[in-house]
């Protein structure tokens, strides 16, 4: 969870502006770090495993063609851009973070594919011509722009005419992962934390049904299709690995962690742990998520 204000910040009386700028530092920060750039490089294939069908939709999603060029936004270490060069002629990866991007290079080199390119950009601010590609893809990404409307004019902008943006958030946070990991945690905190500021960059930003086609709209696409879904989320280890996992890779709450002392960290860990095994079969855990996935026409 995003920490949306400092202490003693009066979050009111500031301009727009001035919040999305914050907004954009923190994530900046939180999703840059090395600490995070390695967690993620040590993650990445069982996390690719876990989210294959959630690639799978975006990329169902964006209608993908042989000999199309693609844009991927927030790539991290490859997913879903190393599987859209399976079909895509070419497919650009970016992401806000350039040693993230590294971790992405050596994955495309361990898998052998040779038709993506790996840009260091910033979707707010994308460093290409107007309408370079016939289809640009966000995967668990759009949920932390901080500015959505300059963002989404930037996609729309690099889109050709009659391209299509593919899009995908988390869905309702009422799911098993967030039960078992989220909610855990924040029960473990002495006060409730505050619920964030309604443009805040926070993962469940798009939950809401229509929230995401607001935006599409409010940026001037057309032909929206968002749709809710549920989609197998599978970790192919035991409960302990995942927990391992979740709170070395999910920056946003990794400060709450370790905001505790180490007993009470064991406790939580003891927690999710318990909370996890429900779902354990066979030493691999078996759930599912809830997404969001809409597709747009420029």
């Amino acid at each position: 969870m995003l920490r949306l204000a400092p202490p003693g910040e009066a979050v009111g009386m500031m301009t727009l502006n001035e919040r999305q700028a914050r907004f954009h530092d923190a994530i900046r920060h939180e999703w840059t770090d090395d600490v995070n750039v390695n967690a993620w490089r040590k993650w990445s294939r069982p996390m690719s495993i876990q989210t294959r069908a959630a690639t799978d939709s975006i990329i169902r999603a964006a209608q993908v063609t042989p000999g199309m060029d693609v844009l991927d936004i927030a790539s991290g270490t490859g997913e879903p851009a190393l599987t859209l060069a399976e079909t895509a002629g070419r497919v650009t990866a970016t992401d806000l973070g350039p040693q993230m991007l590294l971790c992405a290079e050596e994955n495309a080199r361990a898998r052998g594919v040779g038709n993506v390119t790996f840009t260091h950009a910033d979707v707010h601010d994308l460093p290409f011509g107007d309408a370079s590609f016939d289809r640009v893809t966000c995967r668990f990404g759009i949920m932390y722009f901080a500015n959505v409307d300059r963002a989404l004019g930037e996609i729309r902008r690099v889109l050709r005419p009659d391209g299509r943006a593919a899009l995908l958030a988390w869905g309702s946070p009422d799911q098993p992962f967030i039960t078992a990991t989220v909610n855990i945690l924040f029960a473990n905190l002495p006060t409730p934390p505050p619920p964030p500021e309604p443009d805040a960059p926070t993962p469940f930003r798009f939950a809401q049904p229509g929230s995401l086609t607001a935006v599409l709209e409010r940026a001037g696409f057309r032909g929206i299709d968002e749709q809710h879904i549920e989609s197998p989320l599978p970790w192919p280890g035991p409960a302990e690995e995942l927990c391992e996992h979740f709170f070395e890779v999910a920056a946003p709450f990794r400060p709450i962690l370790e905001s505790f002392g180490a007993a009470q960290r064991e406790e939580v860990f003891a927690q999710v742990i318990a909370a996890l095994r429900r779902y354990e079969k066979h030493g691999r855990i078996e759930m599912n998520a809830k997404l969001v996935v809409a597709s747009a026409v420029r």
